[in-house]
């Protein structure tokens, strides 16, 4: 089968392609259908089956993007420590350069804010971070249940329908 699409949309198809997310352009095409193919039959199956089996994408895919913004919080949280090391140590150089240089007191004085807030800043981002990270791990967990409990229902109404299936 050979196709042809709108500019637009064939380059839409080669980047996604070019992002390393298909293999081929047919991949990224034969994605797009199956995501198609699957819409088309939720829509023609609205039982508590397909809106559970929806759900469950749907929590599933929640999961993961949480997960992503997981890693990303422990590489700002990685930055952020590393913020307040080099502002700790800048601040004891600076204090040990002071104490040798005549009128060191006033350029101590100068120096000394900016790096304090610094400091200051980074640990409350640290903090910050951390409970996000608290709050994100939560909600993944919640997630989790959440994508539990749908399978246990899809599997009740898997059983249902087969009950009151030959009934028909």
């Amino acid at each position: 089968m050979e196709l042809s699409l709108p500019p637009q949309l064939e380059d839409f198809v080669r980047a996604q392609a070019r992002s390393g997310r298909y293999v081929d352009e047919e991949d990224v095409v034969r994605d797009a259908i199956r995501q198609m193919r699957a819409l088309v039959k939720a829509a023609e199956d609205p039982t508590v089956v397909g809106l559970v089996r929806d759900a469950m994408g749907i929590a599933n895919q929640a999961q993961r993007d949480v997960t992503n913004v997981l890693q990303i919080a422990d590489r700002e949280t990685s930055v952020l420590g590393e913020v307040v090391g080099h502002a700790a140590s800048l601040a004891s150089a600076a204090v040990d350069v002071m104490r040798k240089v005549p009128g060191g007191r006033e350029l101590d004085r100068v120096i000394r804010g900016p790096v304090e807030l610094l400091t200051a800043t980074a640990e409350r981002g640290e903090v910050q971070a951390k409970a996000i990270r608290q709050n994100l791990e939560a909600t993944a967990k919640a997630l989790g249940l959440l994508t539990a409990v749908l399978e246990r229902v899809s599997s009740a109404s898997r059983t249902v329908n087969h009950v009151i299936a030959p009934q028909q």
